[in-house]
């Protein structure tokens, strides 16, 4: 399989994803389409060739909003989240309004002059000279140098998550 159908492939994916967050009703599978539309953009990611920012995306976002939306569901409980007349409530203007987000990023994709960086001057073409992305020196440094607080970071978080579903479910069983 070439670059560009990968490309084709995952990007109809997370649009695909994206579909389905938008348009069911049930919260659980809202959170099915998220992960499969944030794990496609990950992976386009990857056929960029932006590796750190592919495994940011899948950290971050995948990993960490995908876990708490699905603990926000399991304390919710099945009778809020399933609910037939949750949901949308602006149909029309929502539909308005993303037509018009469309149709700008369109506009926006084929007016932009991709051979060019225009900040520089300079042709986009294969580096003869060996280059070191910051994104990579970033990427190095923080599993590296500074591996300790970045762990602890997310420590801090995992503390924080258990803290939020602990008072939830104090406040679930007073309800």
């Amino acid at each position: 399989m070439t670059a560009a159908v990968l490309f084709c492939l995952f990007a109809f994916l997370s649009v695909a994803g994206a579909f389905v967050l938008l348009l069911t009703k049930k919260v659980a599978y809202a959170a099915y389409g998220l992960l499969l539309s944030l794990l496609s953009v990950a992976a386009v990611f990857l056929l960029c060739g932006a590796e750190l920012a592919a495994v940011a995306q899948i950290m971050v976002y995948a990993g960490g909003v995908v876990v708490l939306l699905v603990f926000g569901i399991m304390l919710i409980g099945s009778k809020k989240s399933d609910s037939e007349d949750g949901g949308t409530y602006n149909r029309v203007g929502g539909t308005f309004l993303a037509v018009i987000l469309l149709a700008a990023m369109i506009y926006g994709v084929f007016s932009a002059d991709f051979t060019k960086n225009s900040k520089l001057g300079l042709e986009y073409a294969p580096q003869t000279v060996a280059y070191t992305s910051p994104l990579r020196q970033l990427g190095i440094e923080l599993m590296s140098t500074h591996l300790l607080p970045f762990e602890g970071a997310g420590v801090l978080l995992l503390a924080a998550l258990l803290v939020a579903a602990t008072v939830a479910a104090e406040k679930n069983k007073q309800e």
